[in-house]
Parts: structure tokens; C-alpha cells; sequence
């Protein structure tokens, strides 16, 4: 009879030789394994590359953790490499297989920071397409800030204006309606719901392990308000070690120069003083960060102050299945404050002028859960959410209420070619919803913001490039839904060892907030309009860098980075002076089309000569801000030159430095504030072409216990200046602060 099995005898000798060499073969392999961390913190490194020969390698996961199967009992050859780490080699034994943990050392030098807000990942600062710097939280206390927005402002092409940032002159003066400039904290909006600002004190500067600031269009990755740059905080997670970091300062205000007269009551001059805490450790599976902020600022002008106290917490659990990790972030302020808007005339400058003074009691509270799944190295999933409630009333008798609610799901994929270095595909789709409550001031509103995301970043060999793309929809109350794509590409090349040559183009896109649509105010005799057939705004960013590492002898290191740019806005929003029913006061228009053309240069620099160790930098920007269709035509609110620069000295245990700011004479404002608040126009005639220079002065002193004491003097030469009309800048003042950490 036929055999009709499947297994005939030809075959079923095949399957067992078969069985037998994989057996054979697994027989004399090993697998090796080990986990991978951070040598100053104990955190686990994902994304490390490990190579064992030409033809096998690993990465490791997001607990650091790695695999490789070799010969058993050969001698192995490791070569560990990530981007910001020193390149390690080890040698494995015959007989190793459980390698433990192994460290990677950080990378110091300022050639070599490590960077995530470009493409949403780990780069090399080098190797990003568009112009980037980074800040390090030690300024902070150097400074004597008692929040980020000192902090940002020392950033070359950056300033603020009555806490309104802009960068390389993307936006003029608003009051803080709107923002060009989009601030994150940990990949996650700070936007509020109703103006579109910013509180600078609400940002838990005492949990911040790195600032990346992005200058141009951002928006195919971070969406609307993106159109003119990011500023990213980052925090940090704690490390195996628990830390606690204790921190104060106090600065005394004196009085300002002639011919201004002081505000306050002789020997009674006003101070900041500025209390915060921090504490982070690990428990079992558990990360858990907590913060906490109390500042008491009497303010060098009469009836503005602050009083305000800020928690915050960072809670993540590691699940014992590999790749999970979950967690909440949550910050919350209470700031009762007095606001002062402009001031009585250019002699009485730190008094108010009448009925504009007024009294706030603001809260602002975020809760942020969110999930992250990563199977491997390669691959990342992540939600994240927030609820984002903000809470202001003022004995003028406004008050809002906002709250925004956002999500993300964001997935991100590595490819491995072998053509190419690395491979990283990011995309996404996000929600917001507005819900705005002000009925003395906005009226009830509503709005939605709908996107979906994707950008593709590839290295082969000395070329980085980046492309990518976004949707938008946007809806207003019952209007008609708006959609528009956004699209940005850039590329990197490394010309040479230190130099790194680099082009972007990027389009932005932005809709106006409610405050710029529907604010309804007046505070001493000036008005605020509504608009609410306000247009939407779009623009488009070029930009063309180099940057050149230096090095002289072993001991002198650093960088100069020179970028020439250039930004296009058609529809631009702009406060316009309007007179409407009888009363004079300001309404947000489109202004028409515009154009901002610029070129900016940084010099950065460490070095060590024996027991001597200076470092500075140094950033001047030039811009030229006009409207296309009458080219000599300025834009308001601008300075057209800005010079940040920081030195500093350490001998051994001691440091001294100098921080110097720069802004050129603004040579545009609204006529009204000229002819109606009393002094601006005198002002302005005295100092005519005048820019101001503001210098600041610092010693720190490094105990053996960890412990930091510094003295300050702010605006050494006692300026007299004024950053927006009938505002009269920071006189003088000392402080001292001091730092604990166990």
C-alpha cells in the first residue's frame, strides 16, 4: 500500500539531523547579559548600542537591560556607545554570561550636550538641524532667580516684556495675550486655556535637570503656539540614591537712580526672599520626586507684590513586566499679588498711575497621568494627558475660570538599515479642549484643537536630515472648523571633525486665544475691544548655521555657532491703538504680512589652567523686523540688537562671574501710550538711541558638606530703564542664597 504520511522516511531523517546540529549549535552558545546605567545618577541607559563584531550587536531596553548570545567559552569583546556618553570597551571571559551592571560615564564638555526636543529623542546638539541652546539649573541660584523667566532671558535672541517671551523678535507687547513661543514642561504644554501666557513663577524651577530652548518654527512636532520657538523644561527623576536639596535666597531692593524718586518709607526698602525644598528617592518599583516653592516678593514698585506658595510631584511606578512604566506628574500655586500697569509719570515712576493698581488672587493646578509602554529598544508607545485648571479674580471685579483638558498618543520606531546609523519614525495625534468662563471679561467660550503628527529623522554616516509634517483642526465656539498642514524639513552634515553645517525651513501656524478675541476691559482710561472675527496667523521660517568646535592646547575647549535667519508672517496678530465709541484703548488686528530677518552668534568656552578653571559665553543677535509691504516701516516692541553674555572664574573651592544683558533703544511704540501716559514720550527723548545695559555681579563659595553659599549684585550700575511704556525696569538690588544638598 502507498505511503500517504506527510513525515516519509527521507524527511523525518532530515527533521532530526536538523534537530540535532540545533542542538549542537545552541550547545556551544551562550547568551550574555547585563544592565546598563548612568555612572553620576544610577539610572538605567536605554538606547545604548552594543556592538560584539562586525556582524552582531544589541541595544538596550528601557531598563537598560541587553542580550548577546556568543560561542561559549570564547573570549568576548563589548564596545558600549551612546550619544552624550564616553565610548566604554570591556573584555568578557570565557566563562561569563551575568555581566551585572556596567556604567557609562557622562560626556562633560559643551561639544557633546545631549539634547530631546528637536525630534522627541536623544541627539547630540551637534547634529540637530536648527538652532538650539541649552540652560543649566545652577543659574538659577548663580542669579539669584526667583523664577524661569530671568533665567531665559539670558539666552541669546531671547527677551521678555512684562513676562511675554519672544525669540529673535517673533513677537511684540500684548500684556501677555497669546503666545508665539511655546512653553513645555516635559514634552507637555503650559499654555492657559483662555490668555495663551505663561506664568513664570508657576514652572517647578527646583526640579529642573535641563532647559532646551528651540529657535524658529517648531510646529510639525509641537503644534500652534510653536510658530516661533520652544523653551522645554525638563525634571528629573530620582536615582538610587535619595537626595534632598535645600534652597534660599533674598534680594534687597534699593533705590533707583536720579531723577526717580522711591516708592517706599526711608531704611524700609523692599525685599524677595524665596524658600524652596526638594526631595527624590526610590521605593521598591516606585520613583517619586516632591517639591516645594514659598516666596514672599514686596516689589520695588508701590502696590505690586507677590505672595505665593507651589507643591509639586512627580510619581512613576516601574512594573515588573519589562517595558511598562506609569506615572502622574501634578503642580499647584496659590499667588495672591498686586499688579501694577503703568506708572503715575516718569519722576513718580514706581508709583501707579490712578485706578490702575489692582489686587489678584491666582490658581493654577495640572495633573498629568500618563503610560508608557516600550516592548523594546525600538519601539515606544506613550499616552499622555492633562488637566490644566487656571483660576483668577481681581478686586476690579474680573475673574476666570479655564480649564484645558489634553491628550497625546505618540508611537515611536527605530529602524535598523544598514545603510544608515540610526533611524527614529515619530508620530502622533493629540486633542485639546478649551473651556473658558469669564463673563467680566471674555464672556463663556469654548474651543478644540485636533492634530495628527509625523516626522522622520535618519543619520548615514556624516549626514543627519529631518522631515516632517502635521494636520491641524481648529474650532471656535459654533464657527466653522479650520484646517491647515504644517510641513518642516532640515538637514545636519559633518564637514569635518568639529564643524557641522546646517539648514531648516519651517511653516507655523497659530489661532488666536480668547483673550486676543474677546477680552472687555479698562483700567485708568485706556480700554481693551474685542475682536471676534480675529484671523488666524500663519508664517514660515529659514535658517542657515554653522558650528565650529575650538580647541587650544589641552586645556581651552569650546564652540562658535553663527546662524543666519530669516521669518515670514502673513495675518499677523498685533495689538493696534483704536478709538471706538469715545474711548481710546487697544484691539487685537491682523496687521498684514511681515517679515523678520536676522543673524545671531554664540561663543562658547570652558578651560582648566592648573587650579583655574574659566568658562563664558557669548551671543549677539541682530534682527530686522519690518512689514513686507513698507520695508521701512519697524514693528513695535522690538530691539533690533541684544548681546547675553556670562564669565565666570573657579579657583578651587571659590567662583566669581559677571552676567551682562544688552537690549538696544526700541525704536517703535504705540503712539497712545507717548500721548497719554505722562513721561513716556520725556523718556524716551532723554535716552533716545540709548540702549540699556544691565550687569550683574557674583561669588560663590563651595563648603566641604555640600553645601553652597552665593552673594549677587543685580544691575551693578543701577540702569535706569524702561523694558515697555510707563514701566520703569529692576532698580539695584543685593541678595544672598545658599543651598544644602544630602
Amino acid at each position: 500500500m502507498k505511503n500517504t504520511s506527510f513525515f516519509t522516511p527521507k524527511i523525518s531523517r532530515l527533521l532530526l539531523l536538523t534537530v540535532v546540529l540545533c542542538a549542537s549549535h545552541f550547545a556551544q552558545a551562550q547568551v550574555l547579559k547585563g544592565t546598563i546605567l548612568d555612572y553620576e545618577t544610577q539610572q538605567p541607559l536605554a538606547g545604548v548600542t552594543i556592538i560584539f563584531d562586525t556582524n552582531q550587536s544589541s541595544i538596550s531596553d528601557q531598563s537598560g537591560r541587553f542580550f548577546i548570545t556568543k560561542k561559549k567559552n570564547t573570549i568576548a569583546e563589548l564596545r558600549l556607545s551612546m550619544v552624550g556618553y564616553q565610548t566604554k570597551s570591556i573584555t568578557i571571559a570565557s566563562d561569563g554570561s551575568d555581566l551585572g551592571s556596567i556604567t557609562l560615564v557622562p560626556k562633560s564638555d559643551m561639544l557633546n550636550e545631549v539634547v530631546v526636543s528637536a525630534g522627541r529623542y536623544e541627539q547630540n546638539i551637534n547634529e540637530v538641524a536648527v538652532s538650539m541652546q541649552t540652560i543649566n539649573p545652577k543659574q538659577l541660584t548663580q542669579n539669584n532667580s526667583a523664577d524661569a523667566q530671568d533665567m531665559v532671558e539670558r539666552v541669546s535672541g531671547v527677551n521678555t516684556l512684562k513676562g511675554q517671551v519672544n525669540i529673535r523678535g517673533n513677537a511684540g507687547f500684548s500684556y501677555g495675550a497669546g503666545s508665539r513661543v511655546l512653553v513645555l514642561v516635559d514634552d507637555m504644554p503650559l499654555l492657559a486655556a483662555d490668555a495663551g501666557d505663561v506664568k513664570w513663577s508657576y514652572l517647578p524651577i527646583e526640579n529642573v535637570s535641563q532647559v532646551e530652548i528651540i529657535k524658529g518654527a517648531s510646529s510639525a512636532l509641537f503644534g500652534s503656539s510653536a510658530m516661533g520657538g520652544i523653551i522645554h523644561f525638563r525634571t528629573a527623576y530620582p536615582s538610587t540614591k535619595p537626595k534632598t536639596k535645600l534652597m534660599t535666597m533674598g534680594n534687597v531692593y534699593g533705590k533707583p537712580a536720579s531723577p526717580v524718586e522711591p516708592a517706599w518709607a526711608a531704611g524700609k526698602n523692599p525685599i524677595l526672599a524665596n524658600v524652596s525644598a526638594l526631595h527624590s528617592r526610590q521605593i521598591g518599583n516606585w520613583d517619586l520626586v516632591l517639591g516645594a516653592n514659598l516666596t514672599k516678593d514686596d516689589g520695588y514698585r508701590l502696590q505690586e507684590y507677590s505672595r505665593r506658595a507651589r507643591i509639586n510631584a512627580n510619581i512613576r511606578y516601574r512594573f515588573k513586566k519589562e517595558g511598562w512604566f506609569a506615572g502622574v506628574n501634578f503642580n499647584a500655586m496659590r499667588d495672591s499679588s498686586g499688579v501694577f500697569l503703568f506708572w503715575k509719570n516718569d519722576t513718580l515712576a514706581l508709583v501707579p498711575a490712578p485706578n490702575t493698581a489692582a489686587r489678584q488672587l491666582n490658581k493654577r493646578i495640572n495633573i498629568d497621568p500618563y503610560i508608557t509602554y516600550a516592548p523594546n529598544a525600538n519601539q515606544k508607545h506613550s499616552l499622555r494627558n492633562r488637566v490644566f485648571y487656571t483660576n483668577a479674580l481681581s478686586n476690579k471685579g474680573f475673574s476666570t475660570l479655564a480649564t484645558l483638558y489634553y491628550n497625546e498618543y505618540q508611537f515611536q520606531q527605530r529602524f535598523n538599515f544598514r545603510f544608515a546609523e540610526q533611524t527614529v519614525l515619530t508620530s502622533g495625534v493629540t486633542s485639546v479642549q478649551n473651556r473658558i468662563a469669564s463673563d467680566s471679561l471674555y464672556g463663556r467660550h469654548q474651543s478644540g484643537n485636533q492634530a495628527v503628527y509625523m516626522q522622520l529623522d535618519q543619520k548615514i554616516k556624516r549626514l543627519n536630515y529631518t522631515i516632517g509634517g502635521r494636520f491641524e483642526r481648529f474650532v471656535i465656539n459654533t464657527d466653522g472648523a479650520i484646517y491647515f498642514p504644517i510641513f518642516r524639513a532640515g538637514v545636519n552634515y559633518q564637514v569635518a571633525e568639529a564643524t557641522f553645517l546646517r539648514a531648516s525651513a519651517g511653516q507655523g501656524f497659530r489661532t488666536p486665544s480668547v483673550a486676543e478675541r474677546y477680552s472687555t476691559a479698562s483700567a485708568g482710561g485706556l480700554s481693551v475691544f474685542p475682536n471676534p472675527r480675529l484671523g488666524s496667523e500663519q508664517g514660515f521660517s529659514t535658517e542657515l548655521g554653522v558650528r565650529q568646535g575650538l580647541a587650544v592646547g589641552t586645556g581651552f575647549k569650546g564652540v562658535i555657532d553663527v546662524a543666519a535667519f530669516a521669518t515670514r508672517y502673513k495675518n499677523m496678530v498685533e495689538f493696534l491703538p483704536v478709538l471706538i465709541g469715545g474711548g481710546f484703548g487697544f484691539q487685537a488686528q491682523n496687521i498684514g504680512n511681515t517679515q523678520i530677518v536676522g543673524i545671531e552668534t554664540n561663543l562658547i568656552a570652558e578651560g582648566s589652567f592648573g587650579v583655574f578653571k574659566p568658562n563664558f559665553s557669548i551671543g549677539y543677535t541682530y534682527i530686522n523686523p519690518t512689514e513686507r509691504t513698507d520695508a521701512a516701516k519697524t514693528l513695535k516692541y522690538r530691539y533690533k540688537h541684544l548681546v547675553r553674555a556670562d564669565m565666570e572664574l573657579n579657583y578651587k573651592k571659590l567662583s566669581f562671574g559677571t552676567n551682562i544683558l544688552y537690549n538696544s533703544f526700541m525704536d517703535r511704540i504705540d503712539d497712545i501710550f507717548i500721548n497719554f501716559v505722562p513721561g513716556v514720550g520725556n523718556f524716551r527723548t532723554k535716552y533716545a538711541g540709548q540702549g540699556n545695559l544691565i550687569a550683574a555681579l557674583r561669588a560663590n563659595y563651595n563648603f566641604k558638606n555640600n553645601m553652597k553659599l552665593g552673594f549677587v549684585c543685580r544691575n551693578l550700575t543701577n540702569e535706569l530703564y524702561m523694558p515697555v511704556p510707563g514701566n520703569l525696569g529692576e532698580p539695584r538690588s543685593f541678595g544672598l542664597n545658599l543651598s544644602y544638598e544630602f
